[in-house]
């Protein structure tokens, strides 16, 4: 069978410092595990403000991503500079990041390589600015892609609708 062992990490024992780091300098990623693992415990609250979820677990319970998580105002402006500091060491200038931290958009974290390559090629920024937003049946995206798909090369972005769209949003956002 998988290998078993404690799903916290020993993050009970760490200070608030320790954690503060992991949140700014690793997005608040405590560790990743793979199939075949148990993730065993609940992590209550740690010092400093924090706890401690997993996420991205499938509903399997046997993989996922340990993240922290914050349940006080100083631990949510800690995780506020770890998320901005992650979005600069993908290439966004301080500025962008900050905005695009204030933006709704449920693939952010994913595609902010990719926003990093746009915002720095004034024809695709202006190809994600004229986006639709949507997709689907008359949303006007066929006709888009038409008219600035040559603004990504042959390979286009690469992107699913959804994720396009999305893209549009944060470029948009980080633009001003």
């Amino acid at each position: 069978m998988g290998n078993f062992y404690d799903a916290p990490h020993g993050l009970g024992s760490m200070s608030a410092q320790e954690l503060d780091h992991i949140a700014l300098e690793r997005g608040g990623v405590v560790r990743s595990i793979g199939y075949g693992y148990a993730l065993t415990g609940e992590v209550g609250e740690l010092p400093g403000g924090w706890t401690a979820r997993w996420i991205n677990t499938q509903g399997m319970g046997n993989h996922g991503t340990l993240v922290l998580s914050p349940l006080t105002a100083r631990a949510r402006g800690v995780a506020r500079e770890g998320a901005i500091r992650s979005f600069e060491r993908a290439g966004l200038t301080r500025l962008q990041a900050q905005r695009l931290y204030r933006v709704k958009a449920r693939y952010k974290h994913e595609l902010v390589g990719v926003l990093a390559d746009v915002l720095v090629n004034p024809g695709q920024v202006l190809a994600m600015l004229a986006h639709p937003g949507c997709y689907g049946f008359g949303s006007g995206r066929s006709e888009w892609s038409r008219a600035w798909g040559a603004a990504f090369g042959p390979e286009g972005l690469g992107l699913s609708a959804p994720r396009e769209a999305e893209l549009a949003k944060m470029v948009s956002a980080c633009v001003g």
